[in-house]
């Protein structure tokens, strides 16, 4: 497992000098989301914010964050051959982060 921070945002393996694998996350958009929506899902996102039992609630306010990120990831086709292309990759994310309240018995 590998965590991407703000100051780890690029990734390159070198084998036998030559670059095999890149990975790069970029950050779209981060912003605090002032209102959650009146539900715990937020629609079609899949954003849990709270449990329907009342075990956590995700931030209120000010806490509640949102970041964009896109991940792309260039491997060399055939590692063998220092020549050979990259083939590249793309996926774009969204999360929200905040601070948990939680009531564990």
């Amino acid at each position: 497992a590998l965590t991407f921070t703000q100051c780890l945002a690029n990734i390159k393996v070198y084998v036998n000098q030559t670059l095999q694998l890149d990975i790069n996350k970029t950050i779209l958009e981060s912003h605090t989301i002032a209102t959650p929506k009146a539900s715990s899902w937020w629609k079609n996102d899949g954003a849990l914010i709270s449990s329907s039992t009342g075990m956590f609630v995700l931030g209120k306010g000010s806490d509640l964050t949102q970041t964009s990120v896109q991940m792309t990831v260039s491997l060399r086709k055939d590692v063998s051959n220092p020549d050979s292309a990259m083939e590249t990759s793309t996926v774009r994310a969204r999360y929200a982060s905040a601070m948990v309240k939680t009531k564990i018995p």
